[in-house]
């Protein structure tokens, strides 16, 4: 039975000078910051760590190596260069984030300092995971407020499905396929606490030599202080547990890539807490009905626009100002300012004036830079920069599926030869001195780990995986230290403002790409990603601009970037033949559709009406694909419907979204030849009707199509011997 605990760092002295005590903040921010408080970890910026003054005799070149960890409260920071090895794996899955700190000279105090950097060896350790505890397995004393002798509010012990959990529990226990799956994680309603699977904990502890310790940062709520009222929430227990029954089941229905029950979804939309945790952790996006369900209940009107729309909107303020507690939480974290509605309600409080106080700090702080702000983010293709930096041959490269989605399957391992003839110490000798390897632009990017992680790990599973590559020649292990940029996020390409071709000239929004002369984004598209591939070349690989200069600097420019594309060829996922199947739109419609795309793809920025945006992008089924792909990333009955519209849309819906055959978007990828091939090999893994009979009818011989079924047939054969 798999077991979490929660992990910190040794409390000094405790730590027997292993350990020094820290405060954090980004180098942008003019206060110190508590890990796991709301809108942390900040989009941007560098993390920097100034000791506390008991510690600020501790010089790096003075005893540095035995200094592995520093403490500071609801964070994971340690030394990186012991640690690397334990957590490569957890990195690969997406499963744990790291961030760069840089230790300052500077010691704390009243409000972070600028200064030089005593030490950068040290990576905080996080994860993207949150999860929603099991609320069945909790006692009743974790949904109590000690000292008040009776449940107020929010807090009932005797309702824990229609309660907040105000306590850490003291031990983490799941009913049957609820405990997460992820060997990192914090919970929903108190993140303080970084719980890793114990067998984690005992090798990165062991790593530490020690300076680890199993216990809690302390049971900090990061919705709202347990000691103020809230109203109670409306619905009754028996109704709030069938909706975190429902929860669960659509948790782990998502883990597997199953489609949601309807019914399932409907139960969850009668509690505003599981409705929120549904948007949060299956949709992972907005939408209408999670956000009504939201405002039944104040504070999770203020949760949702928070982590959810991370924008403010009349809705959901409104709701909000219904009581102080949760008035406050929008006009700190969502607002930013004190609105009228908000006023209204606080003005009341014997808490007005420092109310107030905090709302004329946020109008004379320093705005921050975000990455993700309109008109600033600009993308370029990302190539390695020089043949002389991989004058080595990749003689068995990457798996068959690739191509097709390149996160599909890992690599067991690369063997290399050098095109020069050199062979056992020559090549080892050579390749030492490389930073990076490859063919050519459009082949694998493959750069050191000890490079590249410090500034791609910290992006997330969704962008990129450093996939570990073991580089061998006919001896052996040649050398460790590399690892692929599997890029998993798929963005699509701004038809507008790209230099393209289409199958039908002079109709970019309603037809299909055959080429690409180059790459760009609009000012008000540009994709929130920092590296992406782009969807319909996806060997083509874009990142921020920015992030380009770190990656050049760290690399020792083995990176760049170019600006035109000329003759590019065509790597699409499904390949078009001598005809493809016309799209069944006029192109002003595609050209509405596409622009309510892209103002529909930034959402959370900007307060719009989404459903107007909804209907109007999906009259396009290039649009009704890509919301479920990269808006909703999840299946839902109106994109599946609007991908139907066209074969080549549904094939794809099939296999990237739906992750399972359907007989609709079967029977729409059979009208045509090539979506068809497609959904045999790629959805069905086999040949069944109506797949066959198309092929059949586009000139398929029966020796076609018996040898597509010996060939299916292995590849089911290999993937059940994998699995």
């Amino acid at each position: 039975m798999t077991e979490w605990v929660a992990v910190r760092a040794k409390t000094p002295p405790n730590s027997k000078g292993r350990v020094i005590a820290v405060r954090i903040a980004y180098a942008e921010e003019r206060s110190y910051w508590q890990w796991f408080k709301p809108n942390s970890p900040h989009p941007s910026g560098s993390i920097r760590a100034f000791r506390e003054r008991e510690h600020r005799d501790y010089d790096a070149g003075k005893g540095a190596h035995a200094v592995v960890a520093l403490h500071c409260r609801g964070a994971l920071v340690v030394r990186h260069s012991l640690v690397k090895g334990v957590l490569a794996d957890a990195l690969t899955r997406g499963e744990i984030a790291v961030r760069p700190v840089e230790l300052s000279q500077r010691t704390a105090g009243s409000k972070p300092a600028t200064a030089g950097v005593m030490e950068d060896d040290w990576i905080l350790v996080d994860t993207l995971v949150r999860h929603p505890v099991d609320r069945s397995a909790l006692e009743p004393s974790m949904f109590g407020v000690p000292g008040r002798g009776t449940a107020d509010g929010a807090f009932d012990p005797s309702r824990p499905h229609a309660s907040l959990v105000s306590h850490a529990p003291r031990d983490l226990s799941w009913s049957e396929g609820r405990a997460p799956h992820s060997v990192a994680f914090r919970l929903h309603e108190l993140p303080a606490n970084l719980y890793l699977e114990f067998s984690l904990y005992e090798m990165l502890n062991d790593a530490l030599g020690g300076a680890l310790e199993i216990g809690s940062a302390g049971p900090v709520l990061n919705i709202v202080d347990d000691t103020v009222a809230l109203p109670p929430f409306a619905q009754g227990e028996a109704a709030a547990k069938r909706s975190f029954n429902a929860l669960y089941r659509l948790l782990a229905d998502s883990s597997r890539g199953e489609a949601a029950s309807k019914r399932d979804q409907q139960a969850v939309l009668r509690s505003p807490i599981a409705a929120t945790l549904l948007a949060m952790l299956v949709h992972r996006a907005p939408s209408a009905d999670t956000r009504a369900a939201a405002c039944q209940h104040p504070l999770y009107a203020a949760v949702y626009a928070r982590d959810v729309d991370r924008a403010p909107r009349d809705d959901t303020r409104q709701a909000a100002a219904a009581a102080e507690a949760s008035a406050a939480e929008y006009m700190r974290h969502v607002d930013r300012t004190m609105h009228p509605d908000i006023r209204e309600t606080l003005v009341s409080s014997f808490r007005f004036k420092d109310y107030e106080r905090e709302a004329s700090q946020f109008a004379a702080a320093a705005p921050v830079p975000v990455r993700s702000a309109a008109g600033t983010r600009v993308h370029v293709p990302l190539m390695l920069a020089d043949r002389k930096y991989g004058q080595v041959w990749i003689t068995a490269a990457d798996a068959p599926e690739r191509k097709l989605t390149p996160a599909a399957l890992p690599l067991a391992r690369l063997v290399v030869e050098d095109p020069k003839g050199k062979k056992g110490k020559g090549l080892r000798k050579r390749i030492a001195k490389l930073n990076a390897l490859g063919q050519g632009w459009l082949g694998p990017l493959i750069l050191r780990r000890s490079l590249v992680e410090p500034l791609l790990g910290p992006l997330g599973a969704e962008q990129v995986t450093l996939l570990p590559v073991a580089l061998e020649d006919g001896i052996g292990v040649v050398d460790a230290d590399f690892v692929l940029l599997d890029v998993r996020a798929q963005v699509p390409l701004d038809r507008e403002a790209a230099e393209a071709t289409y199958l039908e000239p002079g109709r970019p929004n309603t037809s299909l790409v055959t080429s690409v002369s180059r790459f760009a984004y609009g000012s008000n598209r540009a994709p929130a990603e920092s590296l992406f591939r782009v969807a319909e070349f996806p060997n083509v690989v874009m990142i921020e601009k920015s992030l380009l200069a770190e990656l050049r600097v760290a690399t020792g420019n083995a990176v760049k970037s170019v600006s035109r594309h000329d003759h590019l060829p065509m790597l699409p996922a499904i390949p078009i033949w001598d005809v493809g199947s016309p799209m069944i739109q006029k192109e002003e419609g595609g050209a509405s559709s596409a622009a309510a795309y892209w103002r529909l793809s930034r959402a959370h920025e900007v307060a719009e009406d989404t459903e107007a945006l909804r209907r109007q992008a999906l009259q396009s089924p290039i649009y009704g694909y890509w919301i479920a792909r990269h808006v909703d990333r999840a299946a839902k009955d109106d994109t599946r419907q609007a991908a139907l519209a066209h074969p080549y849309y549904a094939a794809l819906y099939a296999r990237y979204v739906d992750a399972a055959p359907r007989d609709e978007t079967r029977a729409a990828a059979a009208c045509d030849a090539a979506s068809a091939w497609f959904y045999a090999n790629y959805v069905d893994i086999g040949l069944v009707e109506p797949i066959r009979s198309a092929l059949m009818e586009t000139g398929w011989s029966e020796g076609d199509i018996k040898t597509m079924e010996d060939d299916l047939a292995r590849v089911r054969d290999v993937r059940g011997a994998a699995s």
